[in-house]
C-alpha cells in the first residue's frame, strides 16, 4: 500500500475545525480551541478596585460644595452651580461666546412647556 492511500479501517481524519459538539460557530460561540479555558479571564488585571470612571470624577467634583458669600450671607454652593452662575454674569457683561454657552446650556436642561 503506498501512502497516498488511507486504509479503510482508519477512523476519518479530524475536520472538526474547533467546532462544538453542535458544529455551532459564529457570534458568541468561538471555536472551541480559543475559547478560554475554566478559571480563565480575558482581562486578568482588569480594573483597579476603587478606580473611577470619568463621569464619577466629573459628577464628584461638580456637586463639591463651596463656601460664598452671596448678597452679603454666607452660604454653600455647589462647583456647578458656581460655573453656571459665572456664565450668567459673563454673558449679561456682554460677552457673546459665554452667552452662548450659557444659553445652549439652559435649552438644554431646561424643560420647555408646549401650551
Amino acid at each position: 500500500m503506498t501512502t497516498d492511500q488511507t486504509d479503510p479501517s482508519d477512523p476519518p481524519p479530524d475536520t472538526n475545525d474547533g467546532l462544538d459538539a453542535n458544529g455551532d460557530v459564529g457570534p458568541g460561540r468561538p471555536p472551541k480551541h480559543s475559547r478560554f479555558k475554566p478559571g480563565e479571564t480575558g482581562n486578568s488585571k482588569g480594573r483597579p478596585v476603587g478606580a473611577k470612571s470619568r463621569k464619577k470624577i466629573v459628577e464628584q467634583i461638580a456637586n463639591e460644595m463651596h463656601w460664598v458669600v452671596d448678597g452679603g450671607e454666607r452660604r454653600q454652593r455647589s462647583t456647578l452651580a458656581l460655573v453656571l452662575s459665572s456664565l450668567r454674569n459673563r454673558s449679561v457683561e456682554g460677552n457673546v461666546r459665554t452667552f452662548r454657552v450659557f444659553h445652549d446650556y439652559r435649552a438644554l436642561y431646561t424643560l420647555h412647556n408646549t401650551v
